[in-house]
């Protein structure tokens, strides 16, 4: 999934009430700390699932930008993690990072 209306829409909602409106991937959004209130905080980086998971990653911005995914399942978000984004390039979305 790469777009922001291709994640499950129970998804989108619960992660919306969380962290509030997503971009969609490439838009603009309020990266930095010079917040522009036309703009999302926050955009999709990417997303993926399999039968019994949802994950999607979030570019987080303001003063602290960062990366969050969210694991969605059992109509939850189940957990959630940071990264960087020299680890956003190589790690599996469906899989936390050990000690996460």
């Amino acid at each position: 999934m790469q777009d922001w209306n291709e994640v499950p829409i129970d998804v989108r909602v619960a992660l919306e009430r969380i962290v509030g409106p997503v971009a969609a991937k490439g838009q603009d959004f309020n990266a930095t700390d010079v917040v522009r209130t036309s703009l999302s905080p926050n955009r999709l980086l990417s997303a993926c699932e399999r039968t019994d998971l949802v994950a999607v990653a979030l570019e987080r911005g303001g003063r602290g930008y960062r990366i969050e995914v969210f694991h969605y399942g059992s109509e939850r978000v189940i957990r959630r993690w940071t990264l960087s984004k020299a680890e956003a390039a190589s790690v599996n979305l469906l899989e936390p990072p050990v000690g996460r």
